[in-house]
């Protein structure tokens, strides 16, 4: 009897939506894990035979105004710099000490620049309270945001390039859809204090803040909620960053320490790792096994993830260091700082026994004066216009996307890399997602199935020739694009299109009833004044519960769930009858 009491109150707890996100928590939480296991013995391995070490290799000059950020192209072709003189620079970071376009168009201060994760476009944050997007290829101003009262002191995008996020001093967090209007999609209000920097997770379920209050916050990007406060800090948060896998997170603070987190679970610090100065700036390697940051004392710093240790520490600037970061090979450390310099660092690789450690810090500065060479063509993009002359792009930038047709196998084949990391697509042969011809392509079944996490911009396809939608979209949690605009004549099956793609809530009227009827277990297909008649309506919530009546009756009234979870049901079920009857 008390076990069906307990089964009772478990099932009743997981008939909520965030019971939903906990079961998917749980499978998350079990898959970073062996990845970290993974990566720590990568670590082991690696630290016994090489030791990176970083010499100071030259000094990009050209601003008048503090660099307080710099951000990295994801081919490493290119990186992008933000400064107080109001431009944009962006560096041939393969060969070239003078910038190869500067990009006006801000009227305050550039305190952030971060590339999407396909290349295609930089967005950037200043104290004129906006945030810009542009195209990374030619400059072209794409779109401008506006919605914060105060400075926006902090961008990055999520792993698609219509996800944007945004920190500012109003104390808000903003996400953007900067495919669907520009506008901001939601404010997270959590922190007291400015916030002063924003990371996305490298799978985009999370997001970290670094606050003025002396908190980072952890953030589920499915609904929102606060996941961590982790408050050991005793000074103003100015940088997080996630490692390569994002099992940890990394901060640094005015109170002159930087913290190691676990990005999952617990309050405490991992490692705290002090020094004489506040930090402005921290940054992961990318194979996670070192952290550099940027201080006031105008040094940067290298360190051991794995025992704390001070690596290195290179002087060349003469004035606070803003901004850190390293290729995304790893080869190469930049940084900005308020002196209007960037400086860049080349690393070298020394064979070490497996039982030598580095005996001392090894300091590296400057051992010639640095360039003095200027930037050349300037691209000015007033709010309300674009820019009409154009410099023509440096050999180097990427090509343009080329756009390749599709199979229905080829498509599927894609469709799963890009779900499962977008870094792999090959750009420069299919074009971004959204720009896919997929005009030939008869089945989308299965397409995006349980890809939990991915939330394609899909809205352009022409899907006119598609005859089969069956699951398409079934377990795809994450998925919200408005797709109703699809052309959808030749569709002879919808089949369990959107079963269980709980954040789909979009109106397709104009679609066929079969359509609707395949938006079950969370999946929203109209509005609420709009519902076909065979859809119920939860009496409480005046929503659609989308289970048709009988699925229902059979369970016991204390176990039935008001809106549209009854597979989580199923799965608390067995959930609880493992935790009750084992041994």
């Amino acid at each position: 009897m008390v076990s069906t009491s307990l089964l009772t109150i478990a099932i009743s707890l997981l008939c909520t939506a965030r019971a939903q996100r906990i079961l998917h928590e749980v499978a998350h939480k079990t898959s970073h894990a062996a990845n970290h296991d993974k990566s720590n013995e990568r670590y082991s391995a690696t630290r016994r035979t090489e030791i990176s070490q970083f010499n100071w290799s030259h000094t990009l000059t050209g601003n008048t105004g503090a660099v307080n950020s710099i951000a990295y192209s994801p081919d490493g072709r290119e990186f992008a710099s933000a400064s107080d003189d109001e431009t944009i620079k962006l560096w041939n970071a393969e060969n070239g000490e003078r910038a190869i376009r500067t990009i006006t168009g801000h009227t305050d201060s550039i305190n952030s620049v971060a590339y999407s994760r396909d290349g295609s476009r930089i967005a950037s944050g200043s104290d004129d309270k906006t945030i810009k997007v542009w195209d990374a290829i030619t400059g072209a101003l794409v779109r401008t945001l506006e919605g914060h009262s105060d400075a926006v002191n902090s961008v990055a995008f999520g792993p698609y390039r219509s996800r944007i996020v945004s920190a500012s001093n109003d104390g808000t967090v903003k996400v953007w859809n900067t495919e669907n209007g520009g506008d901001a999609i939601q404010t997270l209000r959590e922190h007291t204090s400015p916030v002063r920097s924003v990371a996305f997770s490298p799978d985009g379920l999370r997001i970290a803040t670094g606050s003025n209050d002396r908190t980072i916050k952890v953030w589920d990007t499915n609904d929102w909620a606060v996941l961590q406060t982790l408050t050991e800090h005793s000074g103003s948060v100015n940088s997080v960053a996630y490692n390569h896998d994002g099992t940890r997170i990394v901060s640094g603070s005015a109170d002159n320490t930087i913290k190691v987190w676990d990005s999952f679970v617990g309050s405490d610090a991992l490692q705290s790792l002090r020094q004489n100065s506040s930090v402005y700036s921290v940054a992961f390697s990318p194979d996670g096994l070192r952290i550099v940051s940027g201080s006031s004392d105008t040094t940067i710093k290298l360190w051991d993830v794995e025992n704390g240790e001070l690596l290195q520490n290179l002087t060349a600037h003469t004035e606070t260091v803003k901004s850190v970061t390293y290729s995304p090979d790893g080869s190469w450390i930049a940084s900005a700082s308020d002196d209007d310099t960037i400086n860049m660092w080349e690393s070298t690789t020394i064979t070490a026994s497996p039982t030598s450690q580095p005996t001392a810090v090894i300091s590296a500065s400057p051992t010639t004066p640095p360039p003095t060479a200027q930037p050349t063509a300037v691209i000015s993009a007033s709010p309300t216009a674009q820019p009409a002359a154009m410099t023509t792009p440096s050999p180097t930038a990427q090509p343009t996307p080329t756009s390749k047709e599709f199979n229905n196998e080829e498509l599927k084949k894609e469709v799963s890399k890009y779900c499962n990391d977008v870094d792999s697509i090959d750009v420069g042969t299919y074009g971004l997602i959204n720009e896919w011809d997929v005009s030939q392509v008869t089945s989308m079944e299965g397409m995006f199935q349980l890809h939990e996490s991915c939330n394609p911009p899909i809205q352009n396809w022409d899907v006119s020739n598609v005859q089969n939608f069956d699951g398409m979209f079934k377990g795809a949690t994450s998925f919200n694009q408005d797709i109703s605009e699809w052309n959808v004549s030749s569709v002879a099956n919808f089949g369990d299109m959107f079963d269980g793609a709980i954040s789909f809530n979009q109106d397709l009227s104009q679609w066929p009833q079969a359509a609707i009827e395949s938006c079950v277990n969370g999946a929203i297909c109209n509005t609420p004044s709009n519902v076909p008649k065979n859809v119920p309506i939860n009496a409480q919530s005046n929503e659609p519960s989308n289970l048709p009546n009988h699925q229902h009756s059979n369970l016991p009234s204390e176990w039935k769930c008001s809106a549209s979870s009854v597979n989580t049901v199923f799965v608390g079920a067995t959930l609880a009858m493992v935790l009750f009857l084992a041994p």
